[in-house]
Order: C-alpha cells, then sequence, then structure tokens
C-alpha cells in the first residue's frame, strides 16, 4: 500500500505517492490526470496523516527550484522495482543533469551505451513516474526544439520549468503561457 499527499506549486496541484520503500510518484495537476493513471495510482493509495520527513524536503525542493533555485533530487529515496532495467539507466543518467542543463535524446541514448536508441529514449521519459524530480523536461530533440513532456500541461509545462530554471537558454516564450498557476 501506499501513501499520497497534495501540495499546491506555482504550476499546479501535485501529488506524491510513496510506500515503504521511497518515492513511487510525482503527479502535476492529478485532478487532470488521465483515468487509467489515475487508477493505477489511486487503487491502493491512501491520503497520509502524517507526512515522512523526506517527503517534505522533497516537496520543499520542488518549491526551491519552481522558485529559480538550485535543486539536485539524486538523492530522493526512489522506489524503483517496477522500473525496467532500460529506463532506470535513462532516469539515472537525466538525474545528474543540473537545473538550467538541458541534453537531447540522442545524447541520452549514447550515454547510456545505445546510440540508436533515442526513440526509446523519449518513450522511457513518457513513462517517467516522477517528473521534475527525475527531470526529463530537461531533455530535447535534436534540433534543439522542445520535445515532448508526459506530464499533464504537456510542453507548455515542460517550457515553464526550463523557463523557471534558466530563462536564459530557452525560446523565447510567455513564461506562464495563460496556464492556471496558484502562486504561494
Amino acid at each position: 500500500m501506499a501513501n499520497y499527499t497534495h501540495f499546491q506549486t506555482k504550476i499546479g496541484s501535485c501529488s506524491l505517492h510513496w510506500n515503504e520503500i521511497g518515492l513511487t510518484a510525482l503527479v502535476i495537476n492529478p485532478e487532470k490526470e488521465d483515468k487509467i493513471r489515475q487508477n493505477r495510482l489511486s487503487a491502493s493509495d491512501k491520503r497520509a496523516d502524517t507526512i515522512p520527513v523526506y517527503i517534505e524536503k522533497i516537496i520543499n525542493q520542488i518549491h526551491q527550484l519552481l522558485h529559480g533555485q538550485q535543486v539536485s533530487f539524486i538523492d530522493a529515496p526512489l522506489d524503483w522495482q517496477h522500473i525496467s532495467d532500460f529506463n532506470q539507466k535513462i532516469y539515472r543518467n537525466i538525474l545528474l543533469l543540473k537545473c538550467g542543463e538541458t541534453t537531447t535524446y540522442g545524447e541520452v541514448a549514447k550515454a547510456i551505451g545505445q546510440p540508436r536508441a533515442a526513440q526509446a529514449v523519449g518513450n522511457a521519459l513518457g513513462q517517467n513516474p516522477w517528473p521534475i524530480i527525475v527531470p526529463c523536461h530537461r531533455i530535447l530533440g535534436r534540433d534543439g526544439k522542445t520535445g515532448g513532456f508526459s506530464a499533464n500541461g504537456g510542453i507548455r509545462t515542460k517550457q515553464i520549468l526550463l523557463n523557471l530554471e534558466s530563462p536564459a537558454k530557452t525560446e523565447n516564450f510567455d513564461l506562464f503561457g495563460g496556464l492556471p498557476l496558484q502562486f504561494r
């Protein structure tokens, strides 16, 4: 059984899900999550009465990141048990990216020893259960374009995250692009 908690951020509401091993998911705007993912996450999850210190730390780090501070989630306790070996290689690789640092799907593929697997990297990132924490928003197409983003809000959310981390490096973009944001 897993627990969860909801919290508000600059980019909307989020929920963190965890079990006795570690963090199982981060969901951006869970109220907009598709029914399939929502059922998978919440089938046995229960809202936590108390929040562990490490979950409070992750929430604080997310707030710091969304307010322009340099944050690393490299030490966040993640539950890897349902993540394929291939996806683990990718996620562990991109956990090393620093705030504002970007790379391409192809470069990630090369870094994990599979230089022809750029599309597979993109597919794996689409399954990332920990967006923001495992910073898949920092992965771009080979032409420097944003590429996709599977979390709620899609590419617009990805661009907002990139702008918040490094406004000078990203495309000319309306920072919040009309998203209904809730500021803390």
